[in-house]
């Protein structure tokens, strides 16, 4: 993974989970969350915090594994971030989000096997 593949999918990861935290940040100051929910927001706003710094890891780990099993033409047409459908995209990236932690900890495993060829 290059610095510069970091760098725009981190950029992706700051404004989308920094969107997300500052709505549940700002509905749990307003009393807008069912109270039953509010003493896990925090948790989860630290998740979604950490995830937004993983999230290029995430998305690598992603786009290696589905290059197993799809075409690189498949992907770039329907999947990657410069695609001109983002509809797949969007699905893409918020599996990302909610699974960065896991996919984080496969980076190394994937990134071994890709040194290896």
């Amino acid at each position: 993974m290059t610095l510069k593949y970091y760098l725009k999918y981190c950029l992706w990861g700051l404004v989308g989970c920094g969107y997300l935290v500052y709505v549940i940040l700002t509905d749990l100051r307003d009393g807008k969350i069912f109270p039953a929910y509010a003493p896990y927001m925090p948790y989860i706003a630290s998740y979604l915090a950490i995830g937004a710094v993983i999230l290029p890891f995430a998305f690598y780990v992603s786009e290696k594994l589905a290059l197993k099993i799809m075409k690189k033409e498949t992907w770039d047409n329907y999947f990657g971030a410069d695609s001109p459908s983002w509809g797949a995209f969007i699905f893409v990236y918020m599996f990302c989000i909610l699974l960065s932690a896991p996919l984080f900890l496969l980076y190394p495993a994937v990134n071994k096997n890709r040194a290896g060829n």
